[in-house]
């Protein structure tokens, strides 16, 4: 009586045999043995790093770019490296933002500047960022003010606070910003479209700065 073998079971055994082939030949190599989730992890790593320098050295050519639109000046008692847009002249325009360097960090401030044929004496500044209302938070007794031949200015030189950069952010989405400094008077201004490209590209210079101090250690 012939026993026929089950076929079911010779594949098991040849795939068996396979396993331990392949198995044996595993050992006998010299190359070091990693599990197939390990490489992966080893060459996504290598990926997201050398993601990570590309982005680095593209802020770094952007940064090179964007920084000739800006007036470099440093307080050397203070260690502070400060960026004034040259497309945002300091005397004339309502808002300005500009940047803080530092061993630190990077940060920004905001002034609100009033220039009038007359004082105002402005206690109080008003937005209508495309008909939303927002009064700009700020302590009076910081008000500063110049005359000069052409008139005269009065601002306030505010650190950005989370007010004031959600008022920014609404400002830079917006068809039409209008500001109004009220006091003994009161003066209006319509922010052009200089203005906002200004504040954006002091905005975008920010974000750079920040984003190489905290990843590039020989910025």
């Amino acid at each position: 009586e012939h026993i026929y073998p089950n076929p079911a079971a010779c594949e098991r055994s040849d795939e068996y045999n396979n396993k331990k082939e392949e198995t044996r030949a595993l050992f006998m190599t010299d190359k070091p043995i990693v599990a197939k989730n390990e490489l992966d992890i080893a060459n996504n790593n290598k990926e997201v790093e050398r993601l990570h320098l590309k982005k680095i050295n593209e802020y770094k050519a952007k940064l090179k770019i964007l920084k000739k639109k800006f007036k470099v000046s440093h307080n050397k008692f203070d260690k502070v490296k400060w960026y004034h847009n040259k497309n945002m002249p300091q005397e004339s325009d309502p808002i300005a933002v500009y940047i803080g360097e530092n061993e630190s960090g990077v940060f920004y401030r905001v002034v609100f500047r009033c220039r009038n044929s007359s004082w105002i004496f402005f206690n109080e500044i008003e937005l209508k960022i495309d008909g939303w209302s927002a009064y700009v938070p700020f302590d009076r007794s910081k008000i500063k003010n110049d005359a000069s031949g052409y008139g005269v200015v009065e601002y306030i030189d505010l650190v950005a606070s989370s007010e004031l950069t959600i008022i920014l952010d609404k400002i830079l989405n917006a068809n039409e910003t209008l500001i109004r400094f009220s006091g003994k008077s009161h003066k209006d201004y319509t922010l052009s479209k200089r203005d906002k490209e200004s504040i954006n590209e002091s905005f975008e210079l920010f974000e750079i700065i920040a984003f190489l101090k905290n990843n590039d250690s020989r910025n």
